[in-house]
């Protein structure tokens, strides 16, 4: 096999991080309302059916707006078949107030949602200083279109993302990444506006 071509020392014949690839990809990180649904935030924010905010200086004040608790909470519906009405607990708010948290999600959920809505979900791993992300070849989450879940790395990815772009109904590509400030949280990354 032909080494991979080098991109400024973040790519070479051991693989590409996954910093580089946001980077180069443009993507900026953004934070969505720790109340339990981030987990479909993320898909809702990729879509533009959610307003983010950029997480650099902040981004930890941030509440569901009651039309996003509404969606959120209908995505849960269809996931109560498999995995039982608990699924269903949608966070509380109270004059704007969050109250209670939601019911908690990730992969085996975006596994059942990536088909019924065409998604591939990466999900990145900025926490421990970075160093998931600044490792060439580390494995990362990813829920195809399909729903089959793979662990892949940066240079994997990208390869998947060319390859989806070629289908002929391609999938929206979500780029979910735990946060690295809040526990059991998740962030998304979203194409820089210019």
């Amino acid at each position: 096999m032909p080494p991979r071509k080098n991109y400024n020392g973040k790519a070479n014949d051991k693989g590409l991080t996954a910093s580089y690839f946001i980077k180069r990809n443009n993507l900026v990180k953004h934070a969505v309302a720790p109340d339990g649904s981030c987990w479909i935030s993320v898909i809702l924010a990729t879509l533009g059916m959610y307003k983010t905010k950029v997480k650099r200086g902040g981004g930890l004040n941030i509440k569901a707006t009651p039309d996003e608790q509404i969606l959120a909470n209908d995505i849960r519906q269809h996931l109560v078949p498999k995995f039982g009405a608990a699924i269903a607990d949608s966070p509380v708010y109270v004059n704007g107030e969050l109250e209670k948290l939601g019911a908690y999600g990730g992969d085996e959920h975006w596994q059942v949602l990536a088909p019924l809505f065409n998604l591939f979900v990466i999900l990145w791993d900025p926490r421990e200083y970075g160093i998931h992300m600044n490792t060439q070849r580390h494995k990362f989450i990813c829920v195809f279109p399909d729903g089959k879940l793979k662990l892949k790395d940066a240079l994997e990815i990208q390869n998947a993302i060319k390859a989806n772009k070629m289908t002929d109904d391609p999938a929206t590509v979500v780029h979910a990444a735990w946060s690295n400030t809040i526990p059991d949280h998740f962030d998304v990354y979203l194409i820089r506006k210019a």
